[in-house]
């Protein structure tokens, strides 16, 4: 950059009125703000400092001074920058930019001016202070807010480009093309369990009512009996057979199941197949008799 040259100085901190006009230009125009307090990336950044630059001291000496190096020329009455203006090239509004932020960072402000941060403008500073506020620092409540807007940009996750989004569209796939996808082999393979409406089981249906669980685990119901029953009434007896039975024995197999209950008028359907009459069943007093005797009288009499 060359031998600093103090005539061509800028010095901000004598002028808080050029600060003031730096930041109201930068907030008013939405290139320099997306690019300098934004999500942009450096090679936007560093342009946009630079145009910013020649708008700002346009009329400056230190202007005057990089034209004499070839840093710009002057077209069609403005200023214009040459290929010697290069990304590394340090200048007034690059600096003051980033002792602005370095302040804010470090509450630089708010401790000289004794700030409280919920003061949102000038008019929420005491009265006996405001004059003094506004002509030492008027362009803070600007600052913050571009500050803020740049801490919460930095916050904020990229957003994807359309390729990513594209890749992301494609991994979101319904558990139906999921199962498509997998080879038949591997859905026949013994370690493959199909799934179905109910969940991670299998519905099976016996005596009319639907069961659910694994088929191989339940092969069918098994109704516990006690001793002394007929023939064909035995323990590993299945619902199914036992309702069979029911329906072909009649009032008689009913009611010796049923222990004291006779067959009453039929009523009503919902048989084992859904379809046949079900019975309606009537209490009948019934002589009691013990465990395995057979019809006739009760304990034998002792004799006369």
């Amino acid at each position: 950059m060359g031998p600093h040259n103090k005539g061509t100085r800028v010095n901000w901190d004598e002028d808080p009125s050029l600060t003031l006009r730096l930041l109201n230009h930068i907030a008013s125009n939405p290139r320099y703000r997306s690019c300098l307090f934004g999500s942009s990336n450096p090679g936007e950044r560093w342009t946009a400092e630079r145009d910013l630059c020649i708008e700002m001291l346009g009329d400056q000496a230190w202007m005057q001074d990089k034209a004499e190096k070839g840093w710009v020329v002057r077209k069609g009455g403005r200023w214009v920058p040459t290929e010697a203006w290069t990304s590394g090239v340090m200048h007034p509004v690059r600096n003051r930019l980033s002792v602005l932020v370095k302040r804010m960072d470090s509450g630089w402000y708010e401790t000289k001016y004794v700030l409280d941060p919920r003061w949102n403008s000038e008019r929420d500073i005491p009265w006996d202070r405001q004059a003094n506020f506004a002509q030492s620092c008027p362009y803070y409540f600007t600052l913050r807010q571009l500050w803020r807007e740049s801490k919460a940009s930095k916050s904020l996750p990229p957003l994807p480009t359309s390729a990513e989004s594209s890749s992301m569209a494609q991994g979101k796939r319904s558990a139906g093309d999921l199962y498509e996808s997998i080879p038949k082999r591997a859905r026949n393979d013994q370690t493959y369990m199909p799934q179905n409406q109910q969940g991670m089981i299998s519905q099976a249906v016996y005596g009319g009512m639907p069961v659910y669980g694994a088929p191989a685990q339940y092969p069918g119901p098994i109704v516990k009996r006690g001793r002394g029953r007929p023939p064909g009434t035995g323990k590993n007896q299945s619902t199914t057979a036992r309702d069979g039975e029911m329906m072909k024995g009649g009032a008689q197999a009913l009611g010796s199941r049923m222990n004291g209950m006779v067959m009453g008028q039929l009523v009503g359907f919902g048989g084992a197949d859904g379809i046949s009459p079900m019975p309606m069943v009537q209490s009948v007093a019934v002589e009691k008799r013990g465990r395995g005797r057979p019809p006739g009288p009760g304990k034998r009499k002792a004799p006369q």
